[in-house]
């Protein structure tokens, strides 16, 4: 099984063009199971009417849970959790910050032959007191079952290490990967892969034959079947949350 994360910066790639096509051909071409997808973009300004929410959910596995954090009468603006399986038990947290742009955390599970893999994607602010304050958050979540098999995953924002190893150091594993941004020249690990128990997650390589799809890399990681058997995928139509 393999999961990934990526900021699709709207479907604007490096260029300056909106081109919503070469983020579903990368998104083919990367084979992921699961997928975070950040800044995910329906405004008919920016989108050309184009509702990316449905077509990132269809071309990344059918079964998508949405997170709108910015919603107006021409379209919506947000994250996404994209499986090939359905995502149940599916909660999503508001961790907005005052003064800040709204902010939510999709938190849901995938069931496997034998226990359920818990999946959390995220997308957090930019401010570091935010930020801080939605890590925190992040813990309690993942404080409630500390046993369960968990994976956490997308733009965190951080642009050195420190704060997020101190928070969730004592409870995930954080899976190593090459820097994210900016695409041209990556310096900064922006997007990551955390996971329980630490052999969860292995071999996460950030690809760049699609950099000009955004302005930020993706992140590719394989899961271990040994540690977490994925269910056989289902025969039941896909459903959008």
């Amino acid at each position: 099984m393999r999961i990934a994360t990526w900021n699709i910066h709207g479907g604007i790639g490096v260029d300056g063009r909106f081109d919503l096509d070469r983020v579903v051909t990368s998104i083919a071409a990367l084979e992921a199971d699961v997928w975070a997808l950040q800044e995910v973009e329906s405004r008919a300004t920016r989108a050309r009417g184009i509702d990316s929410f449905d077509v990132l959910g269809a071309a990344a596995g059918g079964h998508a849970v949405a997170a709108r954090t910015l919603c107006s009468h021409e379209g919506d603006y947000g994250h996404v959790l994209v499986g090939r399986w359905p995502i149940e038990r599916v909660t999503i947290h508001d961790v907005s910050h005052p003064g800040r742009e709204p902010r939510h955390m999709i938190d849901g599970r995938i069931p496997g032959r034998s226990e359920a893999l818990r999946v959390i994607a995220v997308h957090l602010d930019l401010g570091r007191h935010a930020r801080r304050a939605q890590l925190a958050l992040l813990r309690s979540l993942i404080e409630q079952d500390p046993d369960e098999p968990c994976v956490v995953l997308g733009d965190f924002n951080t642009p050195r290490a420190g704060t997020p190893e101190r928070i969730l150091a004592p409870l995930l594993h954080p899976v190593p990967s090459a820097a994210t941004f900016p695409v041209r020249w990556p310096i900064l690990r922006l997007d990551r892969i955390w996971c329980r128990p630490p052999a969860l997650v292995r071999d996460a390589v950030v690809p760049r034959a699609h950099a000009i799809a955004s302005d930020h890399l993706p992140v590719v990681a394989e899961l271990d079947p040994a540690v977490w058997d994925p269910p056989s995928l289902p025969d039941a139509s896909p459903q959008h949350c």
